[in-house]
């Protein structure tokens, strides 16, 4: 049985660390001792939890990786403000400095890569590289908002003006998620994980990146799934371009729609295992 220890962290700020135990490091394709001993840490997308790495985690333990999952805060703050990018990147670099690692890879899906890269420029000296999975990618002073379909956006913004500043199923229906998240999975499977998303603030996408012009270089790696054609086709393949524009990025692609992780779990781990040596 797989060894879980929750760390006790406030509601907000909820993260549970993962270490494979010897009996599993040694089924693994890869050695033990090839397997990178850098801690790496999920970050999840749009509408999920850290529920969404599930399968891809319990994967990644049979390998011998040490995995930490995150829960992006969605609820309103004690102040009434809705959570957006900078609480969600604190989020991230509050469970760096409170676990004290070091040389952590963040791994983030979806709208995941947006607090992930503010999070990476906030504290370069603790996070040493960063793999993204059809991951939104800003620059500086930029939102998803900004380069959203103008048409996709006008959906959201009246969905959240109705609900309080959060919108979802308004918007993108059970159909929508099954053909475009979760083409692979049974109408039973996605109906319970389409039942399992939750609104989101609006806030995720009219927040703002703030980074320095100083912020440094960040090794990085984006695996693009071909078949996602959630905001639009081509989209995603421009956010790879993107980050390459960036940062120093190899993009590796695989056939797959928006969740491809859990539609191609191995074949993702094993371009971890190649690129994490």
């Amino acid at each position: 049985m797989l060894r879980l220890s929750v760390h006790g962290c406030i509601p907000s700020r909820i993260v549970a660390a993962y270490t494979a135990p010897r009996a599993l490091v040694r089924q693994a394709n890869k050695p033990a001792d090839m397997v990178t001993q850098r801690p790496l840490l999920l970050v999840h997308g749009n509408f999920s939890q850290a529920w969404s790495w599930d399968d891809f985690r319990a994967r990644m333990l049979k390998r011998g990786y040490t995995v930490y999952t995150i829960n992006l805060y969605w609820k309103r703050k004690q102040s009434g403000q809705l959570p957006g990018v900078k609480d969600h990147a604190l989020q991230i670099t509050d469970c760096v400095r409170q676990h004290k690692l070091k040389d952590v890879v963040l791994v983030a899906h979806s709208y995941g890569g947006v607090p992930a890269v503010q999070a990476a420029a906030d504290m370069p000296d603790e996070i040493s590289a960063a793999i993204f999975m059809n991951a939104h990618i800003l620059q500086n002073n930029q939102s998803i908002a900004q380069q959203a379909p103008a048409w996709m956006l006008s959906l959201i913004e009246e969905a959240a003006d109705k609900s309080d500043g959060y919108w979802f199923r308004e918007v993108v229906s059970y159909n929508a998620v099954k053909d475009n998240f979760f083409p692979h999975l049974s109408d039973q499977e996605a109906k319970h994980l389409y039942d399992k998303m939750h609104p989101e603030p609006i806030t995720v996408w009219t927040d703002t990146l703030t980074l320095s012009v100083s912020s440094q270089a960040l090794p990085c790696h984006y695996i693009l799934f071909t078949d996602d054609v959630a905001i639009r086709p081509g989209y995603w393949r421009e956010m790879a371009d993107k980050l390459s524009a960036i940062h120093p990025t190899q993009v590796h692609t695989l056939p797959g729609h928006h969740f491809g992780f859990m539609e191609r779990p191995e074949e993702v781990i094993n371009i971890l295992d190649r690129v994490l040596e």
